[in-house]
């Protein structure tokens, strides 16, 4: 059901902006211009957006921090964006971090772009993935340790279904507890 139609379309996105510059404004504004993506709201503190997120308001948290223009203008190491993600709905994760970087390289291109080229810096944003849980990326490794217990018990099922079948087909009492 949660991959039926494999695009996400308006999914709530709560943005805390410590900063408060011309180029965190611009990136909301084109981060709201998504399809992908709806902002639900803009909180005061990353407390109170994940308060959002764990009663289901929105899926995800976009924080922009105080220093990112600084450090997108002077290449510093350590600025950046901060995104959380309710990984519940992979399909809902991935298009809500794709709308984000498309909408930050965006301004990155648009606004810091000619300041980039002046100073020799490319490119002028760049975007680092890192998973927090599933380290590997791996699907297998991400979605059968959830699963296996099911798989079992659907197997031990089918097989137990199976062996009653076969029983009644063939005519044979059914197996009684001798043990008493």
């Amino acid at each position: 059901a949660p991959y039926a139609h494999q695009t996400a379309r308006q999914l709530p996105v709560v943005v805390v902006d410590e900063e408060q510059t011309p180029v965190t404004r611009q990136l909301i504004r084109n981060l709201s211009d998504a399809r992908e993506v709806r902002i639900a709201a803009e909180a005061p503190s990353v407390a109170a957006a994940e308060q959002m997120v764990r009663a289901r308001e929105a899926d995800g948290i976009l924080l922009l921090p105080r220093g990112l223009t600084r450090s997108l203008l002077t290449g510093a190491r350590g600025g950046g964006m901060g995104l959380w993600l309710n990984g519940t709905y992979l399909v809902r994760a991935r298009d809500i971090g794709g709308a984000i970087q498309a909408a930050a390289l965006a301004v990155g291109i648009q606004r810091l772009g000619p300041v980039a080229e002046g100073l020799h810096l490319h490119p002028p944003i760049e975007v680092v993935e890192r998973p927090l849980f599933n380290t590997r990326e791996g699907y297998a490794d991400y979605i059968f340790p959830a699963v296996a217990a099911v798989i079992l018990q659907q197997t031990l099922l089918f097989g137990s279904a199976m062996l009653v079948a076969g029983r009644r087909e063939a005519r044979l009492p059914p197996m009684r507890n001798k043990m008493r």
